[in-house]
């Protein structure tokens, strides 16, 4: 396959990827000039808006990415707060449901223990899940946490887990909405199959934490993925060229693997996200960060082990669970189970569940671009799904 073009203008090249195997001098230079000016802003942002000194500048961005708090080391950010606090005007929005005079369903206040499932990978939101199988939306997550540590009749609630992890801002979200319901009424973790990696993050703070004896648990880590096309681009013969100021600049480029410096660096980052990790984990069961340590590393435990090791409170299931929140609640007798609707699940349109008119090309492609996304952020997630039987 080839392209012809006619172009009018010598730096008219945007069609030069059809038709050249590598940039123009033209090309070159442009693509300078407007990388030049792009470093020209994001240096007066440092230096003006954030009143950083030119050096100082100059070696901000040659580190690259980091983490919130060092980022405020170097003048990046003036505080770290949490979304609720950063922008508390949002919280006051209603919407147009919520202004209307609704009937009530119900009446009296009834004893209820609310169930908030956890299945699948821990993602932002529904759709960003770049693997098979459910996606545990976080944004889902914390809204139905929200609201029953704010409903009056629901005494406590069961935070029932079947996931391996999956992102970790994902998981801290959830972890601060479980941190946000304990400072109002009980909340209890109930384990199913697998609440590991992420899974186990997001239940740390429970006041208690119920297992099964072959559930999958552990796994307190982290990664961060990247992907490495240089293969491809050399098997295909497309010629990739990448233009940058800072040493760090194109880490997540697709056209190699991590250089030396790149795998230092994210070595750093992820080595201080793995630490914040263990002292969740440290806090929440209230252990030394060096005893976490020593049985972290990643490793995996069935929930029977998990409880030898402090990890897990008791071994039971959702029942022992809901009668643990009702004992912490000191409410006895008969209580409702408050469950929310099942949402969509991502599985019924990857695995088989869409229409057969649909291109396959375009899930193809959407599961592409989720994938990269994912190159942007740590993962604490299970590298292969395990299933331990009795």
């Amino acid at each position: 396959m080839r392209f012809d073009v006619v172009a009018i203008g010598r730096y008219k090249t945007a069609p030069d990827a059809l038709t050249m195997s590598g940039p123009k001098p033209e090309e070159d230079e442009v693509r300078g000039d407007l990388l030049a000016e792009a470093d020209k802003l994001l240096m007066h942002a440092l230096t003006v808006d954030r009143r950083l000194s030119a050096a100082d500048a100059t070696k901000v961005v040659a580190l690259g990415g980091m983490r919130a708090g060092e980022a405020q080391q170097h003048g990046l950010v003036d505080e770290i707060a949490e979304l609720d606090i950063a922008q508390p005007d949002t919280r006051r929005a209603h919407t147009a449901d919520d202004l209307l005079d609704k009937p009530r369903t119900t009446w009296g206040t009834p004893n209820t223990v609310a169930i908030v499932p956890v299945v699948g990978t821990i993602v932002r939101d529904d759709g960003d899940n770049p693997l098979p199988g459910e996606s545990a939306s976080a944004k889902r997550i914390v809204k139905e946490l929200e609201d029953a540590g704010n409903d009056p009749s629901v005494i406590g609630v069961v935070l029932r887990v079947d996931s391996g992890g999956g992102e970790v801002f994902a998981s801290e979200l959830i972890h601060r909405a479980v941190k946000a319901v304990q400072r109002k009424k009980p909340i209890v973790a109930s384990m199913a199959d697998t609440a590991a990696s992420g899974g186990y993050y997001i239940v740390a703070p429970c006041d208690a934490i119920y297992a099964e004896p072959n559930t999958v648990t552990g796994s307190i880590g982290i990664f961060q993925l990247k992907v490495d096309l240089a293969g491809f681009f050399d098997l295909t013969e497309i010629k990739a060229y990448t233009y940058k100021t800072g040493p760090l600049a194109d880490w997540r480029a697709t056209t190699h693997g991590f250089t030396d410096d790149e795998r230092a660096r994210l070595n750093q980052i992820l080595s201080e996200e793995y630490d914040a990790f263990l002292a969740k984990v440290a806090e929440g069961r209230h252990m030394t960060v060096d005893a976490v340590r020593s049985i972290a590393e990643g490793h995996v435990y069935t929930g029977r082990r998990a409880k030898e090791l402090g990890l897990v409170d008791e071994l039971g299931g959702l029942a022992d669970a809901v009668e643990a929140v009702k004992a912490r609640a000191r409410v006895q007798g008969e209580v409702a189970l408050q469950v929310p609707k099942t949402v969509f699940s991502l599985s019924k349109a990857v695995l088989g569940g869409a229409s057969a008119a649909v291109n396959p090309l375009e899930h193809i492609t959407a599961l592409k671009g989720r994938l990269m996304r994912w190159e942007r952020e740590p993962l604490a997630l299970l590298p292969q799904t395990f299933e331990v039987r009795p």
